[in-house]
């Protein structure tokens, strides 16, 4: 088993206790949230097309001591998994959110933040920790104002929404404060995290479209379809809900899977760059497989989308 597959192993392990520790009522949320994402199967942060969220802060901190990336790995999971909670009230109320589950979250992130702060960190990571975790929140209520108001939705306002992923700096930010490199590596680190979250996010909209839909949640995907279709400025999405197969009659006209997964390879370009200059060569070789990725997936949809064309055609001839 490889360092980085011990340090997981470790951090679900102490997920489990966690989880196991709590009491009463709460502690029959957290295990039904811990059930809800597969906790036990150790496979929820390690996703094919998963963004690499833990493995970042060991790849770049492959100098800390075990026991200290191991709080910075148990901060960073707690803290990703309000976040998930959260995700899922906004995005499928009806579905995947539980309201009570906010309440475990409160207490992971109280308990993510006794992690950090038991690594002694500098001030300045605590100023750069609050921009980010700012950011985010600032960014994430930015979207869904905007996808909820049916009227257009530009490429500018789904990359600067974007930053709703600025969580994700936090670990690596710590990482930084720890090596001394914090002043000089903090804006690489927050230009990073935003372009792995545009590209991150185009693959979620792509993969993820028929789950959306049948959850009655909103994507710059979506929202480019709506337009396509002329369902803008006309009030609630309940008022003109998309279906299957509107969705799908505009796929079938438009290479428009194909061409929102191509928008990741100049941002999967800036971040292979940034993850050069970080010294992160084990992200600059993911990267490289994203590329390969995208170029699949986009020549499977290609052919798909023929097939079904030459199919509809001769049906109706």
């Amino acid at each position: 088993m490889s360092a980085d597959s011990e340090a997981l192993e470790r951090l679900y392990s102490a997920l489990e206790r966690w989880v196991a520790e709590e009491p009463g009522a709460l502690g029959a949320e957290a295990v039904r949230f811990a059930q809800q994402i597969g906790l036990s199967s150790r496979v929820y942060f390690s996703f094919s097309d998963a963004p690499p969220l833990l493995q970042m802060p060991l790849w770049l901190g492959r100098d800390l001591p075990a026991p200290v990336a191991d709080r910075v790995l148990m901060a960073a999971a707690l803290s990703y998994a309000l976040i998930r909670i959260q995700d899922n009230l906004l995005d499928e109320p009806t579905s995947r959110g539980h309201a009570p589950q906010l309440l475990v979250g409160n207490l992971m992130f109280w308990d993510a933040l006794a992690e950090l702060r038991a690594l002694g960190l500098s001030e300045a990571f605590w100023g750069a920790a609050r921009a980010a975790w700012s950011r985010s929140q600032h960014a994430a209520a930015a979207e869904l104002v905007a996808l909820q108001r049916r009227t257009s939705y530009s490429s500018l306002e789904y990359e600067a929404h974007c930053q709703k992923v600025a969580l994700a700096e936090i670990p690596l930010l710590a990482v930084l404060d720890l090596q001394g490199r914090l002043p000089v590596a903090a804006a690489t680190v927050t230009e990073l995290v935003h372009e792995l979250g545009k590209s991150y996010g185009i693959f979620n909209d792509v993969l993820g479209y028929r789950r959306d839909l049948r959850a009655g949640g909103q994507t710059f995907l979506l929202a480019q379809i709506r337009e396509r279709l002329g369902l803008v400025d006309l009030g609630r999405p309940d008022n003109h809900p998309l279906e299957i197969v509107d969705i799908e009659a505009v796929l079938l006209r438009e290479p428009l899977l194909e061409s929102f997964l191509q928008r990741a390879g100049p941002w999967h370009t800036s971040a292979r760059a940034l993850a050069q200059k970080l010294e992160m060569p084990a992200l600059v070789a993911l990267l490289d497989r994203r590329d390969a990725r995208v170029e699949e997936l986009a020549g499977e949809i290609s052919t798909l989308r023929l097939v079904s064309a030459l199919s509809t055609s001769g049906a109706s001839g």
